[in-house]
């Protein structure tokens, strides 16, 4: 089999036009952005900046004693631990109805690209039980994120802290460096797990009507014997992704930074780039219908270009 990746690509950039520009609707524009606004909950808002103080580095001398100083403190000042307890509370709850309403929403704008329609209320009702699935998928997909994230704390603070405090820290620095390479292994694994989530086992999800685990087991057999082109529809994808984001930064900076608030806004930057979503919804159908017509959510796979 012949897989393509710019024709899909350029097929649905094409859908793109069609929904959007074909003619222009406002209130299509706005219905479908805001579909896209609850799919990408869950990322809005981690493109953020840190603020890192100069400071920090200066002195690193007692970098070691720092958890057994962080407990002292926490236990001398019990007010302040059971208010970042409570804030940790607060924080993982958000987190919680964050993913379920991207959930719905993910299967709200696959309902709106799929049939070129700008619902909300339908989808929101029709694709319960396949959002509910997604949901409970992506919170163990979040609660394994929070084992690694302890583990790599635990093998710190048991392992390589008291190794690096010693004489000769040569070990604790291989431990290091092990953890490190470890970690980005991890990390990776579960950015693609989540990423394959998104863009393939929900339409499979929705065109099935199956649930997570059950797509996820579908679309399994499809990865291990395909694995190579899925991984660079991903690099194509964040090529894509990347120069949107240097697009968006250049027009942000001729505009004096208005163009930036504007896209920092939540809804208002997902009605804006719109059409990049749109089409990288899109692309993601197209390119898993080459693998046969029980993978095809489009009513038809035709070409696009010769009906504009």
């Amino acid at each position: 089999m012949d897989i393509e990746y710019i024709q899909p690509l350029q097929r649905a950039y094409d859908r793109m036009k069609r929904a959007l520009f074909k003619p222009f609707d406002l209130g299509k524009w706005l219905a479908v952005g805001f579909t896209a606004f609850l799919a990408d909950l869950l990322n809005n808002g981690r493109s953020g900046g840190f603020n890192y103080r100069r400071d920090i580095g200066h002195d690193t001398a007692g970098i070691e004693q720092l958890p057994e100083k962080a407990i002292e403190w926490l236990t001398s000042h019990p007010g302040w631990l059971a208010f970042i307890v409570a804030a940790a509370i607060v924080v993982v709850v958000i987190l919680i109805v964050l993913t379920w309403l991207s959930s719905r929403g993910t299967f709200m704008f696959l309902h709106n690209v799929a049939h070129d329609r700008a619902d909300v209320v339908a989808p929101w009702r029709d694709y319960r039980k396949l959002a509910d699935s997604l949901f409970l998928f992506r919170l163990w997909l979040g609660l394994a994120g929070m084992v690694i994230l302890v583990g790599a704390g635990l093998v710190w603070f048991f392992a390589i802290r008291p190794a690096m405090a010693e004489d000769s820290p040569a070990s604790g620095l291989v431990l290091l460096i092990g953890l490190i390479l470890v970690g980005v292994l991890l990390a990776l694994i579960w950015s693609l797990v989540s990423f394959f989530t998104t863009s393939f086992v929900v339409p499979i999800m929705y065109k099935n009507n199956l649930a997570a685990f059950d797509a996820w087991g579908r679309f399994a057999s499809l990865l291990s014997s395909n694995p190579w082109p899925f991984l660079l529809f991903t690099v194509i994808t964040a090529v894509v992704l990347a120069v949107t984001l240097l697009m968006a930064f250049a027009a942000g900076c001729m505009t004096c930074c208005i163009g930036l608030i504007l896209l920092s806004l939540p809804y208002v930057g997902s009605v804006i780039l719109l059409p990049v979503s749109y089409t990288l919804r899109a692309y993601s159908l197209e390119f898993l219908a080459q693998w046969g017509p029980e993978y095809a959510l489009f009513p038809a796979v035709s070409s696009l270009s010769d009906r504009d």
